[in-house]
């Protein structure tokens, strides 16, 4: 119960967030990005700032000393001569911004609260275009964040024609999103191919949960790539997309680590699940702050880096208890695979917190996830090997245990399955039961000894499946008793069925050193199968069969 309770709190999560980037993906559509072509110059002025009055040049990046929410302008004088189709490209973080061409606003990205919801500003890039008309006039670049770390930050600003700002972004940031995109697409393979494997009953679920945590943490990657833009028009959903996959790919990382873990401790399951359910708890809190504008994803981010840090302390201790403890091989396994990735992260949350690099995800995490990803793919491999191996081991003796071993045809426990199968199903009617008996056994073991007893039930059950294999199914259920169930059929078949068993086991009969002489009776199931049961459908058939045994008896 409580193991499919997390497996339904997993999917809603992923649920909630998938709902609600696709409402925004079809509401908000907007924002279309058109690039030209020429390559990156220098603006022929620095950049200013009002400083108490004074204009004081400033070298860019720079973060200035302003109140959350205030504005933070800076200005410049364009060239008296533009570049064709030239644009500026202003890098924003969690700020809105306003450009000025004098005092004519020429654009304006992050103000509406409708288009941008739960105040998800993001880092973007923004492109501004200047037309021939505004050469040698003043610009001025309005910044405001709401947030402390972001108020005062400017941003390089680079100024070119629209391709060649785009083919700036594309030199420094292109092989990174590439790579992503790698990631993306195998997170998605595997999701398919757990997929596959669970139809063939192989579960897996190992795969499907790191399937799930490799598309989520690719989504948050592609969003940090800061080319994610380029290919979806609608900016706002750009942010929400990183910054929800952020705070969902922790959740089926702890189902895989829990299932990969194969904890034996108690204590070691509850305090998972407790990991669990706090950081789907946290991600669906933070989600309706974020969306009622209560506190937003950016002012959660503490939050959630003090949650994953708890989670990852956790899990590592009680895996080194589980290894300790109870010598565990798989969680000694996993843990050495993802202290690799524990200490990736660590790295990135030292990086994000401590440096200049807090503006973007660096190349920890992906290494840390590739090398991860490499051996989840190799262990998981050798596990569906030694499944598969099992499964071949456990089909085979499966089908020996319905096998006879001196005929090699079916035995009494696959009979009795069959039967019983009839029974329950109410629908099926117009079967035959036939019994047959193998003649004078002893004799031909105790005169010719086991050799030819064996030969003899062999031949026997031959010449009985020759006849009556292609209507229905043959079986040896004891030492010199053999039966035929044939579903579907009629009394008129039967009867010229048992006269061709009749000239088969003659024929036969001719070729062989000792008598091979088979009685036989049947039983028929009427309209009133329901009526009936197992012991009279036999009792009826095994009754005809020593009549006929008399018969042949008495011929001989």
């Amino acid at each position: 119960m409580k193991q499919n309770l997390k497996i339904y709190v997993n999917y809603l999560c992923m649920i909630i967030g998938f709902i609600l980037l696709a409402t925004l993906a079809i509401k908000y559509m907007n924002f279309p990005l058109s690039l030209s072509t020429d390559s990156i110059v220098s603006l022929e002025t620095p950049w200013t700032f009002d400083m108490d009055g004074t204009e004081v040049e400033i070298d860019l990046p720079i973060t200035l000393s302003i109140a959350p929410s205030e504005d933070c302008v800076v200005h410049n004088t364009l060239p008296s001569t533009l570049v064709n189709d030239a644009s500026l490209l202003i890098r924003t973080s969690h700020q809105s911004i306003r450009v000025y061409i004098e005092d004519e606003l020429i654009y304006e990205r992050g103000i509406d609260p409708i288009t941008f919801p739960g105040k998800a500003l993001g880092s973007i890039w923004n492109l501004v275009e200047l037309s021939d008309a505004y050469a040698g006039k003043n610009i001025s670049i309005v910044l405001n964040s709401p947030y402390k770390n972001y108020a005062g930050l400017v941003r390089e600003i680079s100024y070119a024609s629209c391709m060649g700002n785009f083919l700036s972004i594309f030199k420094e940031h292109g092989t990174v999103f590439i790579f992503d995109i790698f990631l993306l697409s195998f997170g998605i393979f595997l999701l398919i191919l757990s997929a596959s494997l669970k139809r063939r009953n192989y579960e897996i679920d190992t795969l499907l949960y790191f399937s799930e945590f490799s598309i989520l943490f690719s989504l948050w990657l592609l969003g940090e790539s800061r080319m994610l833009q380029f290919f979806i028009s609608n900016l706002s959903l750009v942010t929400l997309t990183y910054l929800m996959a952020l705070w969902l790919f922790p959740i089926p990382f702890v189902l895989f680590f829990e299932q990969a873990c194969n904890f034996h401790s108690t204590i070691c399951k509850k305090v998972v699940h407790t990991i669990f359910y706090i950081l789907s708890f946290d991600f669906i809190v933070c989600t309706l702050m974020h969306f009622l504008n209560i506190y937003t994803y950016s002012q959660s981010l503490w939050i959630h880096h003090l949650t994953l840090a708890f989670g990852i302390i956790s899990l590592i201790i009680i895996s080194l208890y589980e290894a300790i403890k109870f010598r565990s091989k798989d969680t000694l396994k996993i843990l050495r695979t993802l202290a690799i990735f524990f200490f990736f992260s660590g790295m990135e949350i030292l990086e994000y917190n401590l440096t200049a690099s807090r503006f973007v995800v660096t190349g920890y995490l992906r290494i840390g996830y590739l090398i991860v990803t490499l051996i989840i793919c190799f262990e998981s491999v050798s596990k569906i090997e030694k499944v598969s191996s099992q499964k071949k081991e456990q089909l085979y003796y499966q089908r020996l245990a319905y096998i006879d071993l001196v005929t090699l045809g079916k035995n009494r426990n696959a009979y009795m399955e069959e039967l019983n199968e009839i029974y329950k199903n109410k629908k099926e009617k117009n079967t035959a039961l036939i019994l047959f008996d193998l003649n004078d056994l002893k004799e031909i073991n105790d005169s010719l000894g086991h050799l030819a007893g064996d030969d003899a039930i062999k031949s026997a059950f031959d010449c009985i499946h020759s006849v009556f294999g292609n209507f229905g199914t043959c079986y040896r259920i004891g030492g010199d008793e053999f039966a035929c169930i044939l579903r579907d059929t009629n009394p008129p078949l039967i009867e010229t069925l048992i006269l061709d068993f009749r000239q088969s086991i003659a024929a036969m009969d001719a070729s062989k050193n000792y008598p091979l002489e088979i009685a036989l009776g049947y039983s028929f199931t009427s309209d009133h199968l329901n009526e009936k049961n197992y012991l009279d459908l036999y009792d009826f058939a095994d009754k005809n069969m020593y009549l006929d045994k008399e018969k042949l008896k008495a011929r001989a």
